[in-house]
């Protein structure tokens, strides 16, 4: 049982960190872009559920498009080396 509170505290005290960082990083935006700052607040106050669900579905379609570029690179490097070997056993 101590093992798990310990655990639980100090997940506890990571999220806490966490959070203060997240609070010192809007803090710095309200202050180098007010505006900006002012046009999201805006937004968000209009419709935050709306705002919560559009946020959550740009994450992961801008995480399944770097995923996606990833795979081309590697698939596209393993096919010029395949045509390197392939090149290379037709000369011989």
């Amino acid at each position: 049982m101590g093992i798990s509170v310990t655990s639980m505290v100090v997940q506890l005290w990571t999220s806490n960190n966490n959070l203060r960082d997240n609070d010192v990083k809007i803090r710095m935006v309200r202050l180098l872009y007010p505006k900006v700052w002012i046009d999201v607040d805006t937004v968000y106050s209009d419709a935050p559920e709306r705002i919560r669900f559009w946020v959550q579905n740009e994450e992961n379609r801008l995480i399944a498009i770097k995923k996606a570029e990833g795979n081309a690179k590697r698939i596209s490097e393993q096919a010029e080396r395949a045509k390197l070997i392939l090149d290379k056993l037709k000369k011989q």
